[in-house]
């Protein structure tokens, strides 16, 4: 008995450090994991139609808020939707999309890089999956249980106080409950509800309007051309194709150019920004198709006009709230953190510009996010610890266009119209005045300060070369010493010589001729 115990206690002796190890490295892990388990998904919703302008409310659980979602507002977990009794809407995630019948209430549990997870509280909806990837990662629940896809496929989900329904009209469902599953093929329709367990009966596929309206909606002319630039993953993307052209550019690559737009259109002018965690503030284009040009890619003016540049193609691209850069109006302090529209002017970026986040991120995804047009970002730390810093050291090709600036103090329920997003030009002119005081100041401290060798201008910047560096701003230099300006070469023999002629300087100071009498009182001892 005594020899148990002994061997119990030298090997709880021998575990213990064992056991501190294993609990020092978790905790390390979970460290070090924290900063990408806060990035925010790069998968997002729309709302991509709606029969009746005001007639779809959204119910946001996070702000705590309801209101009537515009054409292409975006749309993520924890939000939920609800059509009025004479509204249909259509909700695109990607390339999947919910058409949503009158009086339809949808919540939209999850929506993130792994999983769609949707509830429907009541109403009719119809699904298409058109990706087998993004089928396996769907998921619909009712009130009486859940549907997965088996594949490909399009669907028809209903609920109400007496149970749930399916239909697939193409492809295959799987119904799974705390007490059943079962699956429904191509064809088929189950009527499901709950009388002490769940019960369920097949019968043949429903065919009504809503069906028929569904129906149509697919029957739209569809080119197909952008899928040869885009993913279809890209939300939005299946708008550019009716509402744009494309073209290539040998140096940008794949262009879209929006077609029915004034001579004097430009990005991010028509709109408003909506507040959209975790986020913050995001823009909603006003435009029927504004919502992946405004979200993905960059903007550049070629032959007069203004081009959308998706860049490089991604199976999965990461959506951003708005792909611009941010400029302070003069006095005003840029500041995200709070729950007002901020008071600032913005631009579109150009290819090959780094797009800062102002939200919670990681390095790791300020380079997902740029990997369309920016193959490398060494300071990825700088932009997530202190992002206005990092803003300040690029160079951006849009910086000097004409400005706009929101209103101060504007409430987010009452988000200015489009007429009021204009450029303030009494701003503008005090802004460039001032920067021409800075410059004029600028030239004439150069003037006055030798320069160390003739300024050479800027190297072009390759396609391929990371864009985020710091500012090549002339500073002042430093006077230079007439030693410091000679060849490499020279120096070194100059320094051999001095070295050689140092025992003879050492003899020529102790010849008494030439040594130089020191004042009486200073001998040394």
């Amino acid at each position: 008995m005594h020899d148990s115990n002994s061997r119990r206690r030298r090997l709880r002796d021998a575990l213990i450090p064992f056991t501190l190890i294993s609990l020092f490295t978790l905790l390390i892990s979970l460290a070090l994991s924290a900063p990408a388990l806060a990035d925010p998904p790069g998968r997002i919703g729309r709302v991509a139609w709606l029969s009746a302008p005001g007639g779809l409310t959204l119910d946001n659980g996070t702000r705590g808020e309801s209101f009537h979602p515009a054409i292409n507002q975006p749309l993520t977990s924890g939000d939920v939707l609800r059509t009025d009794a004479n509204t249909r809407a259509e909700v695109q995630i990607g390339s999947t999309t919910l058409r949503l019948d009158e009086g339809t209430s949808l919540e939209l549990t999850r929506i993130d890089d792994e999983r769609v997870n949707l509830f429907l509280r009541g109403g009719r909806s119809i699904v298409k999956l058109t990706s087998p990837e993004t089928a396996r990662e769907f998921e619909l629940g009712t009130p009486d249980g859940r549907f997965t896809a088996r594949d490909t496929g399009i669907f028809r989900v209903e609920a109400d106080g007496n149970g749930s329904s399916a239909t697939t009209y193409d492809g295959a469902l799987r119904f799974t409950a705390a007490d059943t599953d079962f699956d429904i093929r191509a064809g088929e329709r189950a009527e499901i509800w709950f009388a002490g367990q769940t019960r369920y009966r097949m019968s043949p596929p429903v065919s009504d309007d809503f069906m028929h309206w569904s129906a149509a909606r697919d029957r739209r002319p569809m080119t197909n051309v952008s899928s040869r630039y885009v993913s279809p993953e890209m939300t939005g993307a299946d708008d550019l194709d009716a509402w744009g052209d494309w073209t290539e550019s040998p140096e940008y690559g794949p262009l879209w150019t929006p077609r029915s737009v004034a001579a004097d259109w430009a990005p991010y002018r028509s709109g408003h920004w909506a507040w959209v965690a975790p986020w913050g503030w995001s823009w909603v284009g006003h435009e029927p198709w504004g919502f992946a040009p405004f979200h993905y890619g960059r903007w550049i003016q070629h032959r007069g006009r203004w081009a959308w540049v998706p860049g490089a193609y991604l199976a999965r691209p990461v959506y951003a709230p708005a792909m611009v850069a941010w400029t302070p109006a003069p006095g005003v302090t840029l500041t995200f953190s709070s729950g007002r529209p901020p008071t600032a002017g913005w631009f579109p970026l150009a290819p090959r510009e780094v797009y800062v986040p102002f939200y919670r991120s990681s390095p790791d995804y300020v380079r997902r996010v740029n990997r369309t047009h920016v193959a490398r970002i060494d300071d990825a730390e700088l932009i997530v610890r202190r992002p206005p810093d990092a803003g300040r050291h690029m160079r951006y090709v849009h910086r000097d266009l004409p400005r706009r600036s929101l209103e101060r103090d504007t409430p987010i329920e009452r988000l200015p119209p489009a007429s009021t997003f204009q450029r303030d030009d009494d701003d503008r002119r005090r802004d460039d005045k001032r920067h021409e005081t800075r410059e004029r100041e600028r030239e004439r401290t150069a003037e006055s300060r030798p320069q160390a060798r003739p300024h050479r201008p800027a190297r072009p910047q390759h396609p391929d070369m990371a864009f985020f560096e710091p500012s090549r701003q002339a500073k002042p230099t430093a006077r230079v010493l007439p030693h410091e300006a000679r060849p490499v070469e020279r120096q070194v023999s100059n320094q051999i010589k001095h070295r050689a002629d140092k025992p003879r300087r050492a003899q020529a100071e102790d010849d008494p001729r030439k040594r130089r009498l020191r004042p009486e009182g200073n001998e040394r001892h």
